[in-house]
């Protein structure tokens, strides 16, 4: 997805390298550090070099969702096509400011929408850790359901899908 999405409240355009302070400021964020884990991005420079690394893999889809009110990135929505498994996976964050807002839904909603019709992914998968209870309610209400859980890396994982 190249183009700009509009919803009711929010904006939604690919990653830019201009997005480097709101990276550093979501990746630290408490519920990515529990949830993603530490990627060890803590200033502009590494969120820049981060960012470069996404906009040239073509398998990554980095999508910033951002309120039309101010301009302000809140969150973000991915899709990733991983090696290992046959199907992208999404995936989203917001920051914890703004949550509990249905913004993350709100953004997810219309991903989802543009990249099932517009790129005819047969499926959308979704990984999360079964403690992560606001990530699963939400994968859920985007229609994915729980397949089960499986390990990966010596961690316990919950698969969703929405086929």
């Amino acid at each position: 997805m190249h183009a700009i999405l509009e919803t009711e409240r929010l904006l939604l355009r690919p990653l830019q390298l201009e997005d480097a302070i709101f990276i550093v400021e979501l990746f630290n964020s408490p519920g990515w550090l529990k949830y993603i884990g530490d990627r060890k991005i803590t200033h502009k420079v590494t969120a820049q070099k981060y960012i470069n690394s996404l906009l040239e893999n073509p398998a990554i889809n980095y999508t910033v969702f951002i309120l039309k009110t101010t301009k302000k990135p809140i969150g973000i929505v991915s899709l990733i096509q991983r090696k290992e498994e046959s199907h992208p996976d999404i995936g989203f964050s917001i920051l914890p400011q703004f949550s509990g807002k249905g913004y993350t839904f709100e953004a997810s909603q219309a991903f989802l929408k543009a990249h099932c019709n517009k790129e005819k992914h047969e499926n959308i998968i979704a990984f999360t850790k079964p403690t992560n209870a606001k990530s699963i309610q939400l994968l859920k209400k985007l229609g994915l359901q729980y397949t089960g859980n499986f390990q990966k890396n010596d961690e316990l994982l919950s698969y969703f899908s929405l086929k």
